[in-house]
């Protein structure tokens, strides 16, 4: 959209109208203000806009509110606004974004990480039901609930617990033949999902009309599927008419399958209470390794799955020999806790890397439980390894894939706004001072055209040098990493040193703290750490005695690198804004710079998995900070 420097709205796109509803013609001609914001925040947000559409030179801010739909519902979103030069009036771009779905899906992944913790310690169908039951709701949204499992003739669905459903629905779901017309055999036969609205329902299965909750308006089947073999179905039952959408479509599934992964370890199990003989059935009849061990913890016999799998000799695997099988790395871990566990009769839980018999290591999810006889004596111990690494190695690709594409996007957005603006800028300066110059030269004027030509050989210079930062960021996405371990300490002192030979006129104080040692790619760590202290440098410069502290803090699963000074800092409500392309919070005149420094920093964190952030006070100086994982 674009508004005159009063708010009000003179043009209205496609984008404004589909994040609030209303149409070009409701909206031309109304300020801002009381269109899209909420009364009761209209005082305070009037003020903010008024005083940012007062400022004489071009002004761009990202500021978030709860905004107003032509619906009358309020929600999240993000407006940022710039002003561009205009004969005239002073115009001001604002671009909406709507951030209900990206807080919905931080809330689910959430609760979905809740749910996969709360299963993580069952180890029985019906404690997994149990769990589900208590938790859907909260997790989902459903007011009714029913876990089912397919009976050991494969020919009904038999209710491992229900809630929320009328006492006449719960009795449908005692046993439901696999041939019926219900949602839940439906979804068990095709292995397909199903989701409902009431009228859907009612004209699927008629005879439902007398029995369901009235209340109860859409449906959700969803199958429980492990190994692409179906085992049971998740039923859930919602309040009101609205459609299900793509991404509460994708939830609902992954919650099936996190409840899928919980029934398929409480029946892998239960299998290995039965006897040494389902024992040894289970062994033949699944790529997992099984194997027994009396109660000092020992092999004590041969583990024919365990020879077969990692190649060593009985002799070689017998009493503690298996432990060479293991990755030199995870060998000591495993072993520890193992002993502690046979100690304690505790449940085993772990992972390691196990040579196979070709050499090839492969990440090991292992499990081993205590099994008691009559008199509550320990028996013996039972252990399960399953092979994980297609499964590490597809969600660690999946989770890559997907901070990509977000970056991607955002980079995309930021890139194209710069392309569109920033790099406008000196174009639009070249040929208005070249066609001045033109003019001048045809009066004879001399000296003015050589100003003019001067002024635009500046902008076009100016423009050089943002393309070639443009070049560098990319060049640093796209170069491969060469991990190693680097010391943070020698970077530092090597970009320390290069920067006071480059101000030999200043007075800079340094006080830089022990660094430690990580696991990175030394070149381009050592760009960041540039970006990072010639800033502190550059916003120093007006500081009579300059003092820049650079320390570590050693966090759980991380290292936590700050970098303060005492300098021009800037307001941190803006703080994001600083590792965009081209953004910058200090004009050029008070401190050159391109605005790509710190994007350049983000994307070499986030590329070694850690974040970077950033504090300031202004007047007083700043801190920019950022992890990288131990």
């Amino acid at each position: 959209m674009i508004i005159d420097r009063h708010g009000r709205v003179v043009e209205w796109y496609t984008s404004a109208q589909t994040t609030f509803g209303y149409t070009r013609d409701e909206a031309i001609g109304r300020t801002l203000n009381d269109l899209i914001i909420p009364v009761p925040d209209r005082a305070a947000y009037g003020q903010h806009l008024e005083s940012a559409l007062c400022q004489d030179e071009v002004y761009v801010f990202d500021h978030q509110v709860n905004a107003l739909h032509r619906d009358g519902y309020v929600f999240p979103c993000e407006l940022s606004m710039h002003a561009f030069p205009t004969v005239g009036t002073r115009l001001f771009t604002v671009h909406p974004r709507n951030l209900s779905e990206i807080q919905r899906a931080q809330a689910r992944s959430a609760r979905l990480h809740q749910l996969t913790r709360g299963l993580a310690g069952v180890l029985t169908p019906e404690e997994v039901a149990r769990v589900v039951l208590n938790e859907a709701p909260l997790l989902t949204g459903a007011r009714a609930v029913v876990v089912l499992g397919l009976d050991k003739t494969g020919a009904h669905l038999q209710s491992q617990g229900q809630v929320g459903f009328t006492s006449l629905m719960a009795d449908w779901f005692t046993q439901v033949p696999l041939n019926s017309v219900l949602p839940v055999a439906e979804a068990t036969r095709t292995g397909e999902a199903l989701f409902l609205t009431g009228d859907e329902i009612s004209q699927r299965i008629p005879e439902l009309a007398k029995l369901r909750d009235p209340e109860l308006r859409r449906g959700a089947a969803l199958p429980l599927v492990v190994n692409d073999r179906v085992t049971g179905v998740l039923g859930l039952g919602f309040e009101g008419e609205r459609p299900f959408d793509d991404a509460e479509r994708a939830f609902l599934t992954s919650v099936a399958t996190v409840c899928a992964q919980a029934l398929e370890r409480a029946r892998l199990y239960e299998l290995t209470r039965v006897s040494e003989t389902r024992y040894r059935s289970l062994v033949e009849a699944t790529s997992q390794i099984v194997w027994t061990v009396p109660p000092t913890g020992a092999f004590d016999t041969d583990q024919p799955a365990w020879r077969a799998y990692t190649g060593q000799s009985v002799e070689a695997h017998l009493g503690w020999g298996w432990a060479d099988a293991l990755h030199p790395e995870d060998r000591d871990v495993i072993t520890q806790g193992w002993m502690q566990a046979y100690q304690s009769r505790a449940v085993f839980e772990g992972e390691a890397r196990v040579r196979r018999h070709d050499g090839v290591y492969r990440l090991m999810e292992i499990r081993a439980v205590p099994v008691l006889d009559n008199a509550g004596l320990l028996r013996e111990w039972v252990g399960v390894l399953t092979d994980v690494t297609e499964q590490r190695l597809a969600q660690e690709e999946l989770r890559e894939r997907t901070r990509a594409l977000e970056r991607a996007n955002v980079e995309l957005d930021a890139f194209s706004y710069s392309v569109s603006h920033d790099l406008r800028a000196p174009v639009r300066h070249m040929f208005g001072f070249l066609g001045l110059a033109r003019r001048a030269l045809s009066t004879g004027a001399n000296d003015k055209a050589a100003g003019y030509v001067s002024t635009a050989q500046n902008a076009a210079t100016r423009m050089n040098t943002m393309i070639d930062a443009l070049l560098t960021l990319s060049r640093t996405s796209m170069q491969p990493l060469q991990l190693g371990p680097v010391d943070l300490q020698m970077l530092v002192n090597r970009v320390r040193q290069d920067l006071d030979l480059e101000n030999t006129d200043r007075q800079v104080i340094w006080e830089i703290g022990h660094l430690p040692v990580v696991q990175g790619d030394s070149g381009t760590l050592e760009l960041m750490l540039m970006n990072l202290l010639s800033n502190a440098v550059k916003y120093t410069s007006r500081r009579d005695r300059a003092v820049i502290r650079v320390w570590a803090e050693e966090r759980p699963q991380a290292w936590a690198v700050f970098v303060a000074d005492n300098g021009a800092g800037f307001d941190p409500r803006y703080a994001e804004r600083l590792f965009g392309v081209f953004q910058r919070l200090h004009r050029a005149d008070e401190f050159e710079g391109t605005g790509v420094g710190l994007a350049n920093v983000r994307r070499i964190v986030e590329r070694h998995g850690g974040q970077v952030w950033a504090d300031a006070v202004p007047g007083e100086g700043a801190t920019f900070a950022f992890t990288l994982p131990k």
